[in-house]
Formats: C-alpha cells, structure tokens, sequence
C-alpha cells in the first residue's frame, strides 16, 4: 500500500463529507499540534482525490501561502493515474491580496466545494469574517 493510500484512507471520512452533495466549504489553516507541512501534504492529497472523482474544486489562497507543490502534485497525479490537463480542468485556483478579494472571489465561483487556504486567517476582523458568511450563506441557498 502506497502512503497516499494510506492518507486517503485515515481521511475519507473529510473527503465523503465534501463530496455528499451541497457546498462544501474547507478552511485550511494551521491547526495546533499539526505543522503547516502537513496540512499542506494532506490538501494537495485530497484535491487529487476529489478531482479525480469528477469534481469541481475552487481554491482560494492568502497572497503569502506557497500555493500548491508541483512537484507533490505531479508524483500523486502520477499514482491517482490522473492527467495534468484532466487536474487542470478540474481545479480553479484564486490567489486573494487582501481579505475582500476572499469575498470578491466566492462570489463569483461555480464550483460547490471551495477550499480557502490561509494561515493567516484569524488575523481578520469580525467586520469581514461576517461579510465573508454572508456571501457564503448566498452560495449555500442557490
């Protein structure tokens, strides 16, 4: 058994929850006890996974996170037996300058699961995370 099986099977309870129909929203930050890496390690493993199951995914990264490791990327597109183009058509990535552009960007997406990367997330104020939840409520209700 590779170790992207061995991740995707510790985390298919996250992935069924995603993929089990409405918007899906996942907040990717650091979380305490687990280091930035590795929390980047498992997003990059579960974008393949749910790209790979025919689905639409947004994502929307801070203007300072690395964004996705092509290298990582290409090595799971290569044992998911994924095509670069089929990834690419399957995945729109955003990058957000400042936190309105967080809510500029979900306005305008299509997809149904959106993934918002920042490890800088709590520094926002509540003025925007309340304006961020009311645009996510409209996408929720369409």
């Amino acid at each position: 058994m590779h170790g992207c099986d061995r991740i995707t099977l510790k985390y298919l309870p996250i992935l069924n929850e995603v993929l089990n129909g409405g918007l899906r929203i996942g907040f990717i930050t650091e979380f305490a006890g687990s280091p930035w890496s590795l929390v980047k390690k498992l997003l990059h493993h579960i974008l393949v996974d749910i790209v790979s199951s025919g689905y639409k995914v947004s994502i929307i990264y801070h203007q300072y996170s690395d964004g996705l490791d092509t290298y990582l990327l290409n090595e799971l597109l290569y044992l998911y037996n994924v095509s670069v183009a089929y990834f690419r058509k399957g995945i729109r990535i955003r990058r957000s300058f400042k936190p309105e552009d967080y809510i500029q960007s979900l306005s305008r997406s299509r997809s149904k699961i959106l993934f918002l990367v920042d490890p800088f997330m709590e520094e926002y104020n509540l003025q925007i995370y309340s304006q961020l939840f009311r645009v996510l409520r409209r996408l929720v209700e369409r």
